[in-house]
């Protein structure tokens, strides 16, 4: 696969400068929100849609992180207002380290490729601590639904008697 790790909005060349797993760095068309809906549409839903479920389950109303797939856990998070044409969006799963350099944050993804990006390095740390968060939040109840689902499933065993229905 050759997901985007990193992107943000050149208003310079009216498109966006993303860093790809394989391709190394490359220009594409649209806005980071665009490609972030796109992603969010191919797995049935919206951006709006997850920052809204994710602000709903943690508060967090600033600099929401965009959850693009619950089975893949893939999560993007904003180092800016989304809104903002320097917001700079990195894939959180693949972020392999980061570390402070002089004028901003070295960072390393998991497939070797370093970059390195204008904000200090706590800013970073927050959203990737606030993406971890969110995730196991998100797994803590997956986990405890499935617990729940052999006695959902025994209450309404109890309740109901279903006719067997034969297909021909």
């Amino acid at each position: 696969m050759n997901r985007i790790l990193m992107m943000q909005n050149d208003s310079a060349r009216g498109n966006i400068h993303c860093l790809k797993e394989t391709d190394g760095s490359v220009h594409i068309p649209g806005s980071c929100l665009d490609i972030l809906n796109g992603m969010c549409l191919a797995h049935g839903s919206t951006v709006s849609g997850r920052r809204s479920a994710c602000t709903a389950r943690t508060g967090q109303r600033i600099k929401v992180p965009v959850l693009i797939s619950e089975m893949t856990e893939e999560i993007y998070f904003p180092l800016l207002s989304p809104e903002s044409a320097d917001c700079i969006w990195i894939l959180y799963n693949e972020l392999a380290g980061f570390h402070a350099q002089s004028g901003g944050c070295r960072l390393v993804f998991f497939n070797g490729m370093p970059a390195f990006i204008p904000y200090d390095y706590r800013m970073v740390k927050k959203q990737c601590r606030r993406c971890g968060d969110y995730l196991k939040m998100l797994r803590q109840e997956r986990d405890a639904d499935e617990c729940r689902m052999p006695e959902v499933l025994r209450q309404i065993a109890r309740e109901k008697t279903y006719e067997t229905v034969i297909f021909r």
